[in-house]
């Protein structure tokens, strides 16, 4: 019976099991401090999640337009223009120089 021994002792057995990191993986750190609010550490913490990569529901950017062809490249144009003028945030993904 160790944890009888252990009540006798006065000690108590850490409920924290340390293992050695492996090679390659560090410990993570979160240095907190509270001059910015949870609402700009939640901001700083995706930021450096998706490293600038952001999903779509994040996105800056409402609307990609992506011509599928250099047939299109006008018609795509004339797309975002006009979904600019709508006060959308607009994205061109053109894989064709401008002619």
């Amino acid at each position: 019976m160790a944890g009888a021994e252990d009540k006798k002792d006065g000690k108590k057995k850490p409920l924290l099991v340390k293992k050695p990191l492996a090679p390659g993986c560090a410990r993570p750190v979160m240095i907190h401090r509270a001059m910015a609010g949870s609402i700009e550490r939640f901001t700083a913490i995706l930021c450096e999640h998706f490293a600038g990569k952001w999903p779509l529901w994040l996105s800056p950017r409402q609307v990609i337009v992506i011509p599928v062809g250099m047939g299109f490249l006008d018609y795509a144009k004339e797309v975002a223009q006009l979904l600019r003028k709508e006060h959308f945030h607009v994205g061109m993904y053109l894989l064709y120089p401008d002619p």
